[in-house]
């Protein structure tokens, strides 16, 4: 600062001269919502200050900003990869720092990831489990997300209902009870698609049995006989209880047999027909085979000779009828003779000669025994026995 003075009948003062420096308190730096880094999509960033009434410039090319720059108004969206420079400035107060911060936005194709909860499933035989698919969108995908279940096991199905939260599916497994048993987990894919958009992820699907029955050990296996045996043509069958089972079981057999033309087709019993399965225990039925034995030609040979009614009335008749001449009583002789020779008189009306070589009994050969065991729904084969008959 300069200054002089001047008065009328005076000379002109000397100048003065005085240098003075104002200091005024610096504005408060601005504040960045977001420190600077990478970012999956776009953000939204806030800039704050700490001094009321204080207002903000930022520029997004890194410039340092001037009062002419874009005064911060409200949040700014970025949507890519941009450095972000702001400063404050406010009356009374001098320029504040710039704060400055490098963003790097990786923008993703819109899409969907796939998710499971639970990702483990444990499905009893003839039971279901669930789990919630759920699908969230990538890079504002928005449409409508078809799944499909692929790697499931031979006898279990897969559903899918609506969930209670938008963009979940409800997936059921259905095991059926052939489906096999495994000690180990199953893995389930299930894919998304959406037009040319898909997406996958996975369930750990473990089937478990569900209690039954089946062979105890120490059963018979295999039987020989002889047709008509009565010794030696009796086995054992074993049961036992599977996955906790208990109660009682009730038996039947049944023969079969890949044979053609059989004859006297072998029968089986039990005995007890029923067994009561408590614990680990096996529990066991005396099994019978019947068969039938040959019957030799000589006993239907005698069978032949045996008179039949009509041909023991006829004989009465000629025995006890007494023809007046002896003519007639020769005649009538050799008519019971023709009678006797032809086989009118005997069993049925057969021939002596046409007992061939009497009946074989049961056919020999390879038959099979199955035993069944049922409680309830439950049932099972309990006992399989080769039959061999000689």
């Amino acid at each position: 600062m300069e200054a002089y003075a001047t008065e009328t009948g005076y000379d002109q003062s000397n100048y003065l001269l005085a240098q003075y420096t104002l200091n005024y308190p610096a504005t408060p730096a601005p504040v960045l919502s977001l420190p600077a880094g990478s970012y999956s999509g776009t953000q939204s960033l806030t800039i704050t200050d700490s001094l009321t009434g204080a207002t903000i410039y930022y520029t997004t090319d890194g410039t340092t900003p001037i009062t002419s720059s874009t005064e911060y108004t409200g949040p700014i969206t970025v949507s890519s990869t941009e450095t972000i420079e702001a400063n404050a400035a406010a009356t009374g107060y001098s320029t504040s720092a710039v704060t400055t911060a490098a963003y790097t936005i990786n923008i993703s194709a819109p899409g969907f990831t796939l998710s499971a909860s639970p990702v483990s499933v444990s499905v009893p035989q003839g039971g279901s489990g669930t789990s919630t698919i759920s699908a969230t969108d990538v890079g504002g995908f928005t449409g409508t997300v078809t799944l499909a279940a692929t790697g499931l096991p031979s006898g279990v199905s897969a559903s899918f209902t609506p969930g209670s939260a938008a963009g979940t599916q409800i997936l059921t497994l259905t095991a059926s009870t052939s489906a096999p048993i495994t000690s180990s987990a199953v893995t389930v894919t299930i894919t998304g698609t959406s037009g040319s958009l898909s997406a996958t992820t996975t369930v750990d699907l473990s089937i478990t049995a569900e209690p039954g029955v089946a062979p105890g050990s120490g059963g018979t296996t295999s039987l020989t006989v002889t047709p008509g045996t009565t010794t030696g043509n009796t086995g054992t069958i074993s049961v036992a209880g599977t996955n906790g089972f208990s109660g009682i079981v009730d038996l039947t057999c049944s023969v079969t047999t890949t044979l053609t033309g059989v004859s006297d087709m072998p029968t089986c019993s039990l005995n007890p027909t029923s067994v009561t399965i408590s614990g680990a225990a096996a529990q066991t039925s005396t099994l019978t085979v019947n068969t039938t034995p040959a019957s030799s030609a000589e006993n239907q040979e005698r069978r032949l000779f045996w008179p039949s009614a009509s041909g023991t009335t006829f004989a009465f008749v000629l025995l006890f009828v007494r023809p007046r001449k002896r003519k007639d009583r020769v005649a009538l002789i050799g008519l019971l003779l023709l009678f006797v020779s032809t086989g009118f008189i005997g069993c049925g009306g057969g021939s002596i000669g046409g007992g061939g070589g009497g009946n074989g009994g049961t056919t020999p050969g390879a038959y099979t025994i199955t035993v069944t065991g049922t409680s309830g729904s439950v049932s099972a084969t309990v006992g399989a026995v080769a039959l061999t008959v000689q």
